[in-house]
């Protein structure tokens, strides 16, 4: 009976260690172990936690997700269109590293903050320009610019640190590190092609080159906003929501 009751309290504690080990694993930790296992597989979108594509909506709503993972007994790592990361725990908890591998990409890092946090002259843009807009999103880049998402026409704005309109850009934001907004007439005809034999009736709204050859398109389709993703000769890689 001794003996069964230690291997018990043996097992009970064993349990406790690890559920404090998991509680005491530092963000930026956890992000590492999740990026460099031999155990990562590829899922799709729709299986990150819930929680997590909540956070994206809300804090990368500016671009969309390129690739998603599932590392066992570990957590997801999401990776965005602009190269930033995003990752989050096995229980979808998102994880808040502060090394900026981890948190940072090419165009730099932000927050979601509420529309009442905006400067009054970006509201005021917003209304003088876009009188039959709403804005739906807004965040604050560590470099000081705003980026905000409005629902009509479907653009993205960017605005300096002082409030004052940089640029308007399509369904999507990408920055110039990443490659060079592009004419949609330059498009290879095998884009163009695939669009109008597959999405009938959509409208290319904007093109983006990226650096290694791809080529993402913003798409507005009877379903709604479509992001696609060609390679560098033309062929479907994926489409995104």
């Amino acid at each position: 009976m001794k003996r069964i009751l230690f291997f018990a309290l043996t097992g009970i504690l064993a349990f406790a260690i690890g559920c404090k080990k998991d509680d005491t694993i530092t963000d930026d930790s956890l992000a590492q172990e999740i990026e460099f296992s031999t155990q990562k597989v590829v899922i799709p979108t729709s299986e990150l936690p819930t929680t997590m594509l909540d956070y994206i909506d809300e804090n990368h709503f500016e671009t969309y997700i390129e690739e998603a993972y599932m590392v066992p007994d570990k957590g997801y790592e999401a990776i965005m269109g602009d190269e930033s990361l995003v990752y989050c725990d096995r229980n979808g908890r998102v994880l808040h590293p502060k090394r900026d591998r981890f948190r940072r990409g090419p165009c730099g890092h932000g927050e979601a903050i509420g529309v009442d946090e905006l400067p009054a002259n970006i509201i005021e843009y917003v209304e003088t320009n876009y009188p039959d807009a709403e804005i739906l999103r807004a965040k604050h880049m560590d470099n000081g610019r705003y980026i905000i998402k409005i629902s009509e026409p479907h653009y993205i704005l960017i605005f300096s640190a002082d409030g004052a309109f940089i640029e308007a850009t399509v369904l999507f934001y990408h920055c110039h590190p990443l490659g060079v907004p592009m004419d949609i007439a330059n498009l290879p005809e095998t884009i163009t092609n695939y669009i109008e034999d597959n999405y009938p009736g959509s409208e290319i709204l904007v093109a983006f080159h990226k650096n290694n050859g791809m080529y993402v398109i913003g798409v507005f389709t009877t379903e709604g906003r479509k992001i696609m993703v060609f390679d560098a000769d033309g062929n479907l890689i994926f489409v995104r929501p």
